[in-house]
């Protein structure tokens, strides 16, 4: 992409979460969906929200910004974390799939929207997954 245009946006992103996630392990413990999981509770993570790409997406278009950011969180968590922060007891699996610590620091210089690690991202999905209709879920 970035051979063929001058302006390029590039967003290499954590694992994405928001009210239209497809129902991963994770959105299924944010959601307190009692079904078994396939992961471990030591897998872990580095989440960002739809809403955080979203309005990144409107700075960029405002401000011109162009170039490769990683878009995720400040540190990753696992998935016991995550349940044990919300106080969602699932039942875990036994396979264990951790992703690498991504460096943030270009995309916090320009917005410090993403200066959030995963569990205060996790905790905000978590409340807002409780605010849809039942059948949402």
């Amino acid at each position: 992409i970035s051979q063929n245009t001058e302006k390029s946006l590039i967003l290499r992103c954590g694992l994405i979460i928001g009210r239209t996630s497809r129902l991963t392990n994770l959105a299924k413990i944010l959601r307190y969906d009692q079904n078994p999981l396939t992961l471990s509770a030591d897998s872990s993570f580095n989440l960002v929200s739809m809403a955080q790409i979203k309005e990144f997406i409107k700075l960029a278009l405002i401000k011109n910004i162009t170039g490769i950011f990683n878009a995720g969180s400040t540190k990753n968590a696992t998935l016991r974390e995550i349940a044990d922060a919300i106080g969602s007891r699932p039942q875990f699996g036994s396979f264990v799939h951790n992703v690498h610590r991504m460096d943030t620091s270009k995309i916090r210089g320009v917005s410090m929207d993403f200066d959030k690690d995963s569990l205060e991202i996790a905790k905000g999905m978590a409340k807002e997954f409780k605010t849809l209709p039942t059948s949402s879920k």
